[in-house]
C-alpha cells in the first residue's frame, strides 16, 4: 500500500514465478483495468478517483493466483502559503515592497486608489521564496492600495 499526492506517480509490482507464460490483470475495486497486464502497474499524475484497492490475478496454464490487496491513498496537495508582507516604503523609484510567496507560485499584484477599480501591475512566477516589488507609477498617486492573488 502507499500514499502520493495528486499529481505524482504510483507504482504497484508484482513478482510471480511458474512454468508457462504467466499473464497479469491489475484491478481497482475489483473491476478490471483495461490495458494493465504486465507485471507492474504505474499510474502517473494520480489523482483522487484513482484511489482504492488494487490487487492483480496472475495466470499461466497451470491456473491463476491474485495477489493481497494494495491501498493507494491519493492526498490533495497542500495549499500555498499565504502571501506575506516585508519591509515597505517610498524610494526614489517609487513605492517598494517585499513579498513572501511559494517558490514557483505564479502571483498577480493589483493595484488601485478607490477600492473599486483594480489594475494588475505585475504577474509573475515566483522564483526566490522573498520577491521585490516595485510600482513605479505610486508617484503619481497620494495613496494607493495593494492585494496579491495567488493562482
Amino acid at each position: 500500500s502507499l500514499t502520493v499526492t495528486q499529481g505524482q506517480s504510483a507504482s504497484f509490482s508484482v513478482v510471480a514465478s511458474g512454468s508457462a507464460l504467466l499473464s497479469y490483470q491489475w484491478s481497482l475495486n475489483s473491476t478490471a483495468l483495461s490495458g494493465a497486464t504486465s507485471s507492474t502497474l504505474t499510474l502517473t499524475n494520480a489523482q483522487t478517483t484513482d484511489a482504492g484497492s488494487y490487487m492483480v490475478v496472475v495466470t499461466n496454464a497451470a491456473g491463476s493466483v491474485t495477489s493481497a490487496v494494495a491501498t493507494l491513498t491519493v492526498t490533495n496537495p497542500a495549499p500555498p502559503a499565504p502571501p506575506s508582507l516585508g519591509a515597505a516604503g517610498m524610494t526614489t523609484n517609487g513605492f517598494t515592497f517585499q513579498l513572501s510567496v511559494s517558490v514557483g507560485q505564479t502571483y498577480v499584484i493589483l493595484a488601485t486608489t478607490n477600492l473599486r477599480d483594480w489594475t494588475p501591475i505585475s504577474t509573475n512566477v515566483a522564483l526566490l521564496g522573498t520577491i521585490l516589488v516595485t510600482d513605479t507609477e505610486a508617484t503619481n498617486y497620494s495613496s494607493r492600495l495593494y492585494r496579491v492573488i495567488l493562482r
